[in-house]
């Protein structure tokens, strides 16, 4: 369950949607210039897969859903960019479809666009980051070559037309 209270005291307030007994709510994170959390829930603890909801910290409203629901699930890790307007995540199933990366607004509006390029058969995004002033994600990913892992940029907050290359093969699996 995820609970917010005031501080120094207060009544506490449920603020996560109901679910069932299999399922899991995994982590939380705050954003810095709202008074939302958002969390990641997976619909059951065999899955890996997981979905992130925003909720009001004063519970005004319900929790709405922030990940695509057309896409495939968040597989990764999320961050929100430093302005407190953008989720960043990867979703694939990383067996039929890559795992790549996207980005979609924090209100959960608008539809998610997809920041990593193209990738080859077989190939996915590893892990990424932000950059301080949220103006590039790097991220690294078998993208050209199935297990060459390279290390890309792209540009924030608009749908890029190519992420760029940075540096020749920094791992091999």
């Amino acid at each position: 369950e995820l609970y917010s209270v005031k501080i120094p005291g207060g009544v506490p307030s449920k603020l996560n949607h109901s679910y069932a007994a299999e399922d899991v709510f995994s982590d939380f994170k705050l954003a810095r210039m709202d008074l939302v959390v958002y969390y990641t829930y997976r619909y059951s603890d065999t899955t890996p897969a997981s979905w992130v909801y925003g909720v009001p910290l004063d519970a005004s409203s319900a929790p709405y859903q922030l990940v695509d629901p057309s896409l495939a699930p968040l597989v990764g890790g999320y961050w929100i960019t430093a302005a407190s307007d953008r989720l960043i995540y990867t979703a694939g199933n990383g067996e039929t479809e890559p795992n790549e990366l996207f980005s979609t607004a924090i209100d959960g509006s608008g539809t998610a666009e997809m920041l990593s390029g193209p990738m080859v058969e077989g190939g996915g995004v590893e892990n990424f980051s932000l950059s301080p002033d949220d103006g590039y994600v790097v991220y690294m990913a078998d993208q050209d070559t199935v297990r060459v892992v390279e290390l890309y940029a792209a540009p924030l907050p608009d749908l890029p037309e190519f992420s760029e290359q940075l540096f020749l093969p920094v791992a091999i699996r």
